[in-house]
């Protein structure tokens, strides 16, 4: 296991996967270019590298590189794409490079996304924060993730015309540090390789291609998707229906959205802005590791309009005991988004002869364990089922 990994693995998950990688990466970054520019190679650097196979590198030689993490941007106030938040922005990663001559400086904002969530018109607010403050420089924003996750530059940079956008992954950023190695310094040898063994076992050395693994494991979607259906959805009453009856509704899609942004499949009810961008979920949650699970969970987006009281509830459930389970809820920050949840393994159903029934006994206990805390007093504030909720056309 990598330094940088076992780091990770004693924050137990506290700290966001995102916020350690981009430390890491950006640490990398910083040395290698120094390093290499001592030497004379700086042109080889790997942060360059990176950007050039991105597409959002300017030409002409290069004199000095910055590299700055959760540099803070105040709010602009009055600038349509960027709402005044108290908060204003703060990007994952910062990019400056000047160049010999008269030429513009690059600066590139890069958002990186691993497991969280896209805070509310984040990118079109750090789009507008490259319009404003960096006006004269050749401009770049990069979302940068692990799987897909595509982003529209018209949405994005509605506002802000001069701003290049685009989309990119991790496995990107993996190949040209494998790559840089084959000329880094002796001295960074070391370092290059924790850093390659950090990415690869976060995943982030996926080549866009198919394993045998996946192939097999297509194969067998449609089956595996029909089985958790026939769990959420068939009974009587189907944990659907009952979830429906304790919310007022539930959307009638399935998750399977869900599957590739959030890796999980519920049933959910989510409520609007005006209510802390509220969730409610049921359903399959499916980890980096170990076996699938069964879970219900309560997020809220904090810094939307009544979020943060809707937030500071939801956090109230720390360590609380879930009645039907020998379990607690555990509570998570995640970017912008607070939340809380209890987890039951789908490994122990295995070794009965038949799943379906035992799955969706389990789900309806989760759905005992909502109907106890609805009635919290400290979760008084939660909206539940008696204010409006997003349409359906609007839920995924």
């Amino acid at each position: 296991m990598s330094l940088f990994a076992r780091i990770l693995s004693l924050s137990d998950r506290r700290v966001p996967t995102e916020d350690v990688l981009t430390e890491v990466v950006v640490h990398l970054f910083r040395l290698d270019w120094k390093v290499r520019l001592e030497q004379g190679d700086g042109d080889r650097a790997a942060v360059l590298a990176w950007l050039r196979s991105v597409g959002v590198l300017s030409g002409g030689p290069v004199v000095a590189v910055r590299v700055e993490t959760q540099r803070s941007y105040g709010a602009i106030t009055g600038h349509e794409t960027v709402p005044d938040h108290a908060a204003g922005s703060r990007p994952d990663i910062v990019v400056e490079i000047d160049r010999k001559g008269n030429r513009p400086r690059d600066v590139v904002l890069v958002e990186s996304k691993v497991d969280s969530l896209e805070g509310e018109d984040q990118l079109a607010r750090y789009a507008g924060q490259l319009q404003v403050r960096h006006a004269n420089a050749q401009r770049a924003l990069v979302y940068l993730t692990r799987d897909y996750d595509p982003r529209d530059r018209s949405d994005v940079c509605a506002t802000a015309p001069d701003v290049d956008f685009t989309c990119a992954r991790w496995h990107g950023v993996y190949a040209a540090v494998r790559d840089a190695r084959s000329t880094a310094p002796l001295a960074l040898l070391s370092l290059y390789n924790d850093v390659l063994e950090f990415l690869t076992s976060l995943g982030m050395d996926r080549a866009p291609r198919f394993t045998p693994a996946d192939a097999l494991a297509l194969t067998r979607a449609p089956t595996v998707f029909s089985f958790l259906d026939d769990t959420l959805r068939s009974g009587s009453p189907s944990p659907a229906d009952r979830m429906a009856g304790l919310l007022g509704r539930v959307n009638r899609r399935t998750g399977l959205s869900q599957v590739r942004t959030h890796r999980r499949y519920p049933i959910y009810r989510t409520y609007g802005k005006d209510h802390g961008n509220f969730e409610v979920l049921l359903g399959y949650r499916f980890p980096d590791e170990g076996f699938p699970q069964l879970f219900l969970g309560l997020n809220s987006y904090s810094e939307a309009a009544g979020g943060g009281g809707v937030a500071q509830a939801i956090r109230s459930l720390e360590g609380r005991g879930a009645e039907a389970f020998d379990r607690t809820w555990q509570t998570f920050e995640d970017g912008n988004w607070a939340g809380a949840m209890v987890t039951v393994p789908l490994g122990p159903f295995l070794s009965g002869d038949e799943h379906v029934g035992p799955v969706r006994a389990t789900l309806h206990k989760l759905l005992d364990e909502l109907e106890r805390i609805m009635s919290l007093p400290a979760l008084a504030v939660l909206p539940w089922r008696d204010t409006p909720s997003l349409t359906e056309d609007e839920d995924e």
